[in-house]
């Protein structure tokens, strides 16, 4: 079963990066300075980094393209899920390899989460500038609490169980649609599955495959969405994603060497500064324009 589910990974994959592509083909060609190209390739392997090793991306780049200036608030959402695609992809098929999972446990729960892609794509790609960032401002807010929350153990950091059976398999389900549907919003959903996967009761080495399988599966189904909508700066997109694919490889096989505790402060900051750097933006074009 895990070969089907790698199956339609790889497929769901290739689709999305073609449409991709050919979409940007269609586009009018856009010329990228090769500063703004070096930082956009540093911004993906950085970011993957991050990714491949539990922490997740979306925080790193949103806070390098600030920094930077790579894009403007209202691309973010876009850029972030094209981005992901590839790297997701390339985690997915590692984590799954390299650990066995429940297939129904699997195939239910990541289920939620492509449904949760879906929706949140398709509402996010119509909204306003200014909802984005006091969205994402929120967001930002709710996923430094739960990293906060797991630093200090006050919720369970993981149990012992490696598959999940009767209530907890739907309350799972419904969990992973919240879950899915965040990353549409420009904020990574890595903490949010670990928190939810950890308090039903689930063994870190299994919330691993799970984590990375959803957002593979996900991910190209929430692109797709800002794709259709012309929400997506495909470009930069394709440099992200491919420095991250190159970062991904390179990290995956050095996952259980580093030590993710410190790891989490320094995402904690960033996501703190990403917070702060959003309402700065959203309180900055309310004042202009009153």
């Amino acid at each position: 079963m895990n070969f089907v589910i790698l199956s339609l990974v790889l497929l769901l994959t290739v689709i999305t990066l073609l449409l991709m592509f050919f979409q940007m083909l269609k586009e009018k060609p856009i010329c990228i300075r090769f500063a703004v190209k070096l930082k956009l390739i540093i911004c993906g392997f950085v970011a993957f980094i991050s990714d491949a090793l539990g922490i997740g991306s979306f925080a790193v780049e949103v806070a390098l393209c600030k920094f930077w200036k790579l894009a403007d608030d209202k691309d973010l959402p876009g850029i972030l899920n094209g981005a992901q695609i590839l790297p997701g992809t390339i985690e997915a098929i590692f984590f799954l390899k390299l650990v066995s999972v429940d297939v129904k446990t699997l195939s239910i729960l990541v289920g939620g989460a492509c449904i949760g892609g879906v929706l949140g794509g398709l509402f996010v790609s119509k909204l306003k500038q200014q909802t984005i960032r006091i969205t994402m401002f929120f967001a930002f807010i709710g996923i430094a609490a739960l990293i906060l929350v797991n630093q200090f153990h006050l919720l369970p950091v993981g149990g012992t169980e490696t598959l999940l059976i009767s209530w907890k398999l739907w309350v799972g389900f419904f969990a992973m649609i919240i879950c899915g549907a965040l990353p549409a919003v420009g904020v990574g959903s890595f903490a949010l599955i670990q928190s939810a996967l950890f308090l039903l009761g689930l063994s870190p080495l299994v919330a691993f495959p799970i984590m990375t399988t959803a957002g593979a599966l996900q991910q190209p189904l929430t692109a797709m969405t800002f794709l259709f909508e012309k929400k997506m700066l495909l470009k930069k997109t394709f440099i992200i994603t491919i420095a991250g694919a190159l970062a991904a490889l390179i990290t995956v096989p050095l996952v259980s060497h580093v030590p993710l505790v410190y790891l989490r402060w320094l995402l904690l900051c960033i996501v703190t500064y990403n917070a702060v750097s959003m309402l700065k933006s959203y309180l900055k074009e309310k004042a202009g324009g009153c």
